[in-house]
Order: C-alpha cells, then structure tokens, then sequence
C-alpha cells in the first residue's frame, strides 16, 4: 500500500471513531431502518413486541416488522412533523401527534385513521396513555395538557400551569396522576380528573426533554441537563438522591421491562445503559450520525430502538446483566 492509500485509510478510521460512529458500537448494533426522508423523532413498540412505529419532520409514521426488519406500512399522517407516537396497552391502536396540532388514532392493519382530535392550537410534542388505554394526554407548545377519552372520542380536560413548552408526560402506574415536564424546569403532577396540580418538582431550572416512570410503577424519572437523570418517588413525590455519573444532557429514556436497565441517548450522540439503583453506567455504544432523539425497549427488554437527526432508527441488543 502506498503512503497515499496508508494516509486515506488512517483518515477513514479516525473519521468512524470521531465522526459519528465508533467502531465499537457495532457489537450490540443489530440493524438500521432506513425510510424516513427526515429527522426521526419518535419510536414505539408494540405491546406484543413484534412492530415498531416511527414518526418524524416527513410527516409519516411507519410501522415496521421487527422480525424482519421490514417496512409493513406507512402513513402519511400530519401536515408537517410528526413528533409523537404511542401505542395502547393491549396493541389494539397507536396514537400520532404532531405540528398540526391533531391527535389520531391509527389501526395497526388499516390505512386511514379511526379518529382524528384536534388537541391543540398549536404543536403537540408528547403522548402519554393511561394504563387501561381509556384516556390519552397530549401537550407541547402552547404550555398546556389536553385529556381525550378514547372511547368517546370527547375532550375531557385541559390542565394549565407551565410558562413554557411541555416536552413529557406519564401516568402513574394506578393512571391516577399524570406528570407534565416542561422548559419551564418544573414538572406538575396532576390528579388530572379533578384538573388539580398535587405538586410541582423543580429539576434546578434544567429543561425537561422526556419523562418515564420505572418498571414497578413506583417512580418518576426526568430527562434532564446535568445528571441526565432525576429520580422521585411516585407515592410520596420526594426526590431520590440518585447520581448518573455526569451523564449530560439526556434527550430521552427508557426502562427495562425487569426494572434493571436504564436506557438514555445523549448529546454526544450515546445511547446508554445504566444501573438505576446506583447510577452506575453499564455500557456506551454509538452509531447515529446526527443527535439520537428518541428510544424504545421492546416488551422482552431484549432489544432497544432509537431515531435521530440522521433520519434512520437503530435497533440495539439490549447488554446482559
């Protein structure tokens, strides 16, 4: 090999381990889904664990076979970004928000939408389900939670609270309160039946990029700046002193169906795993171009999901523990 060729092959492998991807990523990396013309902003499984639905800025939410890997179908759902994306519990329907500010409601096996909400003024940017699947909570630009009753198909609330944009929403595990997080640094955690905040957590002025409540139902975790992650106590909405090693600023995360495995994705283009007890990071891969926005466990925690800037979804093996 001449000097020239030595020189362009280094120049290659520096380009894969700074550039984007490291080489050591490709161990759990298992597929890329390539479709979306655009940015990927949400990724959900279905309760069954065999399809994926993506959504992002083209517009369409795709719904893909995990065994295969394959495009299974494709709606051209909002005018403009999608930015959501939320099965129910029993996989019956999934749920599509966007820019347009409309909620549908989607069979799984047909090609139009079963209902259409129109949730808000403005962008939505979060779903959220209750656990019995009857109601679904929706929120983003213009600061405030709207509550629909699926089977109705009514509009039931509206909660009003946040000075800025909501980024995540989550029942608690009985669906008896609902959390909203916000730009604002706060989060609001509301009996929403009776539209009363219980409580308002502050993340020290840090945005609130997502939120998710632990496997057991038993707390409540912010996606934030900083740690990367904040800890509360569903029951008694106390704070828990829980360090993340510095993580930075997590864009959203997940949990292990077994309740043993954190899953973030980073600024820095990570996709993490951690140990939510101790905070302890298990492992770090890489393989997103472009700003991991998005991640998903499948029901069997055996297999990760994330969409990014660089319009592609990644599916990841889950680390052993």
């Amino acid at each position: 090999m001449t000097p020239v060729r030595i020189a362009i092959a280094l120049v290659a492998i520096a380009a894969l381990a700074f550039g984007g991807w490291w080489l050591a990523s490709s161990g759990n990396e298992i597929a890329t889904l390539r479709g979306h013309t655009a940015v990927v902003r949400a990724v959900a499984f279905s309760p069954g664990g065999t399809r994926l639905a993506s959504a992002g800025d083209d517009g369409t939410v795709r719904l893909w076979d995990v065994n295969t890997r394959q495009l299974a179908r494709t709606w051209d759902a909002h005018t403009g970004k999608v930015r959501a994306v939320v099965f129910d519990p029993a996989g019956k329907w999934l749920a599509s928000a966007g820019s347009d500010g409309k909620v549908k409601v989607w069979d799984p096996d047909a090609d139009a939408p079963t209902a259409t909400w129109d949730a808000s003024p403005k962008a939505v940017e979060c779903l959220a389900v209750s656990p019995d699947g009857a109601y679904l909570a929706a929120a983003g630009v213009d600061k405030k939670v709207y509550i629909w009753s699926v089977k109705e198909r009514t509009a039931v609330r509206a909660l009003a609270g946040h000075v800025h944009h909501v980024h995540g929403l989550s029942f608690s595990g009985d669906g008896k309160r609902l959390a909203s997080g916000s730009e604002d640094g706060t989060i609001h955690v509301w009996d929403w039946q009776s539209s009363v905040t219980i409580k308002v957590l502050s993340t020290g002025k840090r945005h609130v990029h997502g939120l998710f409540r632990t496997a057991d139902g038993k707390e409540l975790v912010a996606c934030v700046g900083g740690s990367g992650l904040q800890l509360w106590d569903w029951a008694t909405l106390a704070p828990r002193d829980a360090h993340f090693q510095q993580a930075g600023l997590a864009m959203a995360g997940a949990t292990t169906p077994d309740g043993r495995t954190f899953v973030t994705v980073h600024e820095d283009l990570a996709v993490r795993f951690w140990d939510p007890v101790g905070g302890e990071k298990l492992k770090a891969f890489r393989g997103h171009r472009e700003l991991p926005l998005c991640v998903a466990v499948s029901p069997d925690g055996t297999t990760v999901a994330t969409g990014a800037v660089d319009k592609t979804v990644k599916l990841w093996a889950t680390p052993a523990r």
